[in-house]
């Protein structure tokens, strides 16, 4: 079956994002790697987005080529945060 709803595509993805998230708990954070076909924050950055995540990391770069180092700083803000090392467990949908 295919579907041609991005809204629906997206509610499915989310189900099973949370769904997962919910089996794994107790967890200390959650990363998300959103491209901007998932969470469009060219001229979308609106407080309301700023304020709901604990940490915000953005491409310095375009086109963006610097998706590795901007993922390692934000890795180290979060062990900072926590006070601790982290232990990586990657998963994708």
């Amino acid at each position: 079956m295919q579907y041609h709803h991005d809204g629906f595509v997206q509610r499915l993805v989310q189900d099973e994002m949370l769904a997962r998230l919910q089996r794994a708990l107790p967890v200390d954070a959650v990363v998300l790697g959103l491209r901007g076909a998932e969470m469009p924050l060219h001229n979308h950055l609106t407080a309301k987005r700023v304020a709901a995540p604990d940490f915000l990391t953005v491409f310095k770069e375009f086109p963006h080529t610097d998706f590795v180092g901007r993922a390692e700083g934000l890795w180290r803000i979060l062990a900072k945060q926590l006070g601790r090392a982290l232990l990586a467990i990657a998963a994708s949908i």
